[in-house]
């Protein structure tokens, strides 16, 4: 999975935040795939899940991580 944003944007939406945090953006690695895109995240699945495809497409999907399973605690009601 990798998550990825246009450069553009970024530049825009850090427009008031300190200067070191905007130089920060000349180190994120460009998107190979596509000009002027940056790469903010990139993780490997480590499951056997395979997104379905359309088209020969695979289908954008959605990770969550969350604390579940025997320990977590219930809600409160």
């Amino acid at each position: 999975m990798t998550l990825l944003a246009r450069r553009d944007v970024l530049t825009h939406d850090l427009g008031s935040a300190p200067e070191d945090v905007r130089a920060s953006l000349d180190a994120l690695p460009p998107d190979p795939l596509g000009a002027g895109r940056l790469v903010l995240l990139t993780r490997e699945l480590t499951t056997d899940f395979h997104p379905a495809e359309q088209d020969g497409e695979p289908q954008p999907v959605l990770l969550l991580e969350h604390a579940a399973g025997p320990q977590a605690t219930p809600p409160r009601t």
